[in-house]
């Protein structure tokens, strides 16, 4: 390992990831030791590249692994109105402490917390983060098969046991091999729990629940004009309300300094993260029940049929990724990402029980390719236009919007899904449309009558159809964001977030 001292700014080499020594801090500090570099290359840095991709393949693998098993899931527990509440448990823990592991990041060690952007040259981080891009559709894909898979052949709940082996290989790998300069943190105990916003926090996690909650409810389990809708919509506000009040209260001991998230470019990729996630996992929820239950395909079979997604998906990452490595742009990307998303999906809003497989693929393919280009845009806007010291809490802010997105929306499509299904089926005579509710998606043929089965069908495909239409909302609403992006270049940034143009 070689150990830069030079106090005049020099770029790293393209073999070797930066280690940044001493604490980040949010505040500009005098030139002191922190400006020390030390570089890892050959086999060390291949092992520990390995164990992020590995990272972040388990990270994808739990958004999208349950997917395929969520129809066999809703069949099991009876519970088709809860569809949304399976991604979105996991998308609401992950997105309420993602802020918080930023804040962590900013004062600690990343031998204990780490991320890769910030070790990482600005100038190779496009092709990293394409890479990273990658990694993710390349889970995606798998996810779906291997849900498929165990639901099928073993079971459904093997989706979670499978992050024991790869968390546990992961581990194994970092902790000996990654060696990083200790922080030396003088503050006390007391002070450092202070700074990690424990208020902010409490606030936000119950703030967030209630307004998933009042989502999913609303006119499914009880009428929007309902007092426990009407109470959950106005704790929700109070308490973000409040956490945002918390948040300017604190300033740089915030978990989300106001400096930071009114950043134009910061604030853009929010919501275009916010967008680009609820797109993405309201259509990696909704299109296996498509399949299972209008194709009346298999848990693994529906996985398959969404590779054409996913496949894209990887595609559409690493284009993107080389290109803006080679011209240093990302922000045109996110424009391509916003139209093909939005006719991919909107293209989808025309599936009927008998679509034709070159149709429902070339759909997937367009809005695969849309999503790998746009999904990365976002952290790298931040890593662009923030401090070194920041980078680590506006990464952060990214990945909380894509999966608090992904939560908010999937609750809002499945809210009208249900809405749609439910008083569609009242049309028609014969059936049980409360039974049809509880049975879940993969058992309708059990529960129908066959000479009733085709327009129950239709009425669940017309359903779904409106489900897709907030698909093509959020993915429409993508240009705004983009709009306000800064024409920025991930080259030959200077120390503080400036350019040399």
């Amino acid at each position: 390992m070689a150990v830069d001292t030079q106090r005049s700014p020099q770029r790293p080499s393209e073999e070797a990831i930066r280690l940044e020594e001493g604490p980040h801090n949010p505040k500009p500090e005098p030139e002191t030791s922190t400006n020390d570099q030390a570089f890892i290359s050959g086999g060390k840095l291949a092992l520990i590249l390995a164990a992020l991709y590995a990272t972040m393949f388990l990270v994808a693998l739990d958004r999208t692994i349950i997917g395929t098993a969520v129809p066999r899931i809703s069949t099991e527990f009876h519970a088709l109105d809860d569809i949304s509440w399976y991604a979105s448990a996991y998308l609401i823990t992950s997105s309420a402490t993602q802020l918080l592991w930023g804040r962590i990041y900013t004062f600690y060690s990343t031998k204990l917390i780490f991320i890769a952007a910030v070790i990482l040259p600005l100038e190779k981080r496009p092709m990293y983060i394409g890479m990273m891009g990658s990694i993710f559709g390349v889970a995606s894909i798998v996810g779906p098969l291997m849900g498929g898979a165990f639901t099928d052949n073993v079971t459904w709940r093997w989706c979670f046991y499978i992050n024991l082996p790869i968390g546990g290989a992961v581990l194994a790998v970092l902790f000996p091999f990654l060696h990083v300069p200790q922080v030396t943190n003088t503050e006390t105990l007391k002070r450092q729990f202070i700074r990690m916003d424990p208020i902010g926090t409490v606030l936000f996690l119950p703030g967030i629940v209630c307004l998933i909650l009042a989502l999913q409810w609303g006119g499914a389990s009880y009428p929007w004009s309902d007092g426990r809708i009407i109470a959950l919509f106005i704790v929700a506000g109070v308490l973000l309300l409040a956490f945002m009040g918390v948040q300017i209260w604190r300033q740089e001991d915030a978990t989300t300094p106001p400096r930071i998230v009114s950043q134009r470019s910061v604030a853009c990729g929010i919501f275009y993260a916010m967008c680009i996630g609820g797109g993405m996992i309201s259509l990696l929820y909704t299109l296996p029940i498509w399949f299972q239950a209008i194709k009346g395909t298999s848990a693994i079979q529906s996985g398959i049929d969404t590779i054409p997604l996913v496949l894209s998906l990887v595609v559409g990452a690493i284009m993107s990724g080389a290109i803006i490595t080679r011209t240093g742009y990302y922000v045109p990307w996110m424009f391509v990402a916003a139209v093909l998303t939005s006719v991919g999906s909107g293209l989808m809003t025309t599936f009927e029980t008998n679509t034709s497989h070159s149709a429902w693929i070339g759909y997937q393919v367009l809005f695969g390719i849309g999503l790998g280009t746009g999904m990365q845009q976002p952290s790298m806007a931040a890593q662009t236009v923030l401090s070194q010291s920041d980078v680590s809490i506006g990464i952060s802010l990214m990945f909380f919007s894509q999966s608090l997105g992904g939560a908010i929306f999937i609750c809002i499509g499945q809210s009208i899904f249900v809405n749609y299904l439910s008083n569609g089926l009242r049309a028609v005579s014969g059936v049980n449309t409360q039974a049809i509710l509880e049975v879940g998606a993969t058992a309708l043929s059990d529960l129908v009558p066959s000479d009733k089965l085709h327009e129950v069908l239709v009425v669940y495909n017309d359903a779904l159809q409106k489900a897709f239409i907030v698909v093509v909302a959020v993915s429409a609403f993508m240009v705004v964001p983009a709009l306000g992006m800064e024409w920025r270049t991930v080259k030959n940034k200077q120390q503080g977030g400036e350019e040399q143009r």
